[in-house]
């Protein structure tokens, strides 16, 4: 009998909307990265930094640049304990620390804004907020309110500083005067409403600030007949918001070049300033807790759910606390990352002159609680701790619904991962270690048997080390009898 080849080139990412036999991308996968032509484990990381005790988990990260192409500085706040709230230096070293009276863990926020003579780093947490140069920190410092939330006016280079009763309102400062507040440089947001203002974020020199079920997009100042600012801007009301838990979220919500990404109670969406897309339909049944049996993630919980997002290098990264979706902007496609570093509190961009730029976590639990790593690119464990990798294709009947058998799967590609084969939506079946190229040569290895079904999944795992697949090919023979329908 004469085999049927059946060639795969290309590795969609994660679907959980429909059935394992219907679904158009992986039914189930863990730490890999998914490239046009290939699917690889995902690059491990580094030690950056333990800044704080062991016990107090980081619930806050962010960089500063500073002035005139300084070297970038982490910002990170810890939850708890004395000088919880830290600059640090791009090797990694503690440059100073202040302490933030009882932080709560989804309730920090931080922004960048320079003045005629420096730039600055502002935070607010616990209800407070503070100030770093570079070079020290200066707080708690006086405010109108209770800070909250904090962004900046990009136009007139003003600070924006949200809290204020029922956290409603909007302080803008006075512009390049990031810490003097006019009389009426205020604005109440749809008072009365019962919502929060979650977060906010700048694109296209617009500032937006999220509340639960609407958004307000502040485009521009301009003044009154006496002389006072009127904070021009729009609401965008479509009953879609920042809604994660009944505390202000702000790291749900991220700037990128392509616009504003935030978390909402049924998925992620991207705004420019008008109404938002929905960009997280295949991972649709995450958010809905309708997962099926294949998929080994968990589902969501926008009640006790920490959301946090981080943008870098055309990727959006999304942290669930206990493991981090990763969307690949330009192949439309989810991962999945099972990070060793216990839950994941807090996420930032670091980008360094002259180098690409990478993304940083840091962990809320874990031993220790406190750590900082970075992605580096080469290293194939998480911090010593080796990476559990796997990738499995949907059920396919190959072009031919009847039984068949697959009698040889040849894979080609670097690394020892293990292929394996299950038929018919069994959550057993075959499997072997193959040995591939050494990176970067690319060679192949097969699985010789004969394994009956009338659908098959095929699947890619390893304990640990790096591996890549380039293509594989089920070599497949068909049924002799033919197939008969019935309606």
């Amino acid at each position: 009998m004469s085999l049927r080849p059946v060639v795969i080139e290309q590795f969609p990412g994660l679907d959980l909307r429909q059935d394992p036999g219907d679904a158009t991308g992986a039914i189930d996968l863990a730490n890999v990265t998914l490239e046009s032509g290939r699917v690889r484990t995902r690059d491990g990381t580094s030690l950056f930094a333990t800044p704080f005790a062991s016990t107090n988990g980081v619930a806050f990260l962010s960089q500063f640049a500073g002035a005139g192409g300084a070297v970038p500085q982490l910002i990170s706040l810890a939850l708890i304990g004395a000088n919880n709230l830290a600059a640090i230096s791009a090797a990694g070293a503690t440059i100073a620390t202040t302490t933030v009276a009882a932080p709560a863990a989804q309730g920090a926020s931080g922004v960048a804004i320079g003045t005629p003579a420096a730039a600055f780093y502002y935070v607010a947490a616990g209800l407070q907020w503070f100030q770093w140069s570079g070079a020290a920190w200066t707080g708690p410092l006086a405010a109108p309110a209770n800070p909250v939330v904090l962004s900046v006016s990009p136009s007139d280079n003003r600070l924006i500083l949200i809290g204020g009763n029922g956290l409603t309102t909007a302080y803008f400062s006075d512009p390049g005067a990031p810490t003097t507040f006019g009389a009426n440089n205020y604005v109440v947001l749809t008072p009365g409403d019962g919502e929060y203002i979650m977060g906010a974020a700048v694109f296209n020199n617009q500032t937006f600030v999220f509340k639960q079920s609407k958004f307000f997009v502040f485009y521009g100042t301009s003044t009154d007949s006496t002389g006072n600012p009127i904070f021009n801007y729009r609401t965008i009301d479509t009953g879609i918001g920042v809604t994660a838990n009944s505390q202000p979220v702000p790291q749900s919500v991220c700037s990128s070049e392509f616009g504003v990404f935030f978390v909402g109670a049924r998925g992620i969406y991207v705004t420019t300033g008008a109404a938002p897309v929905l960009i997280s339909q295949k991972i649709q049944p995450f958010f809905d807790a309708t997962t099926g049996p294949y998929w080994q993630g968990g589902n969501w919980n926008p009640v006790t759910a920490t959301a946090r997002l981080a943008w870098s290098n055309g990727r959006l990264y999304f942290s669930t606390g206990s493991g981090v979706f990763v969307w690949n902007r330009a192949l439309d496609a989810w991962s999945w990352w099972n990070l060793s570093v216990g839950s994941v509190g807090a996420m930032a961009q670091q980008n360094n002159v002259g180098a690409p730029a990478t993304v940083m976590f840091g962990a809320i639990s874990g031993t220790p609680g406190n750590t900082i790593v970075k992605v580096a690119v080469g290293v194939t464990t998480d911090n010593g701790t080796a990476i559990v990798s796997r990738y499995r294709l949907p059920f396919e009947t190959y072009g031919n619904p009847g039984e068949k058998r697959i009698r040889e799967v040849v894979v080609e590609g670097t690394g020892t991962p293990t292929i394996g084969v299950t038929a018919d939506w069994s959550s057993t079946g075959i499997s072997k270690a193959l040995t591939l190229g050494t990176s970067p040569a690319i060679n192949d290895d097969r699985m010789h048997n004969a394994w009956r079904g009338r659908a098959f999944s095929l699947q890619l795992s390893a304990a640990s080390g790096a591996w890549a697949v380039n293509r594989m090919q089920a070599n497949v023979a068909d049924a002799v009898r033919p197939v008969s329908v019935t309606v």
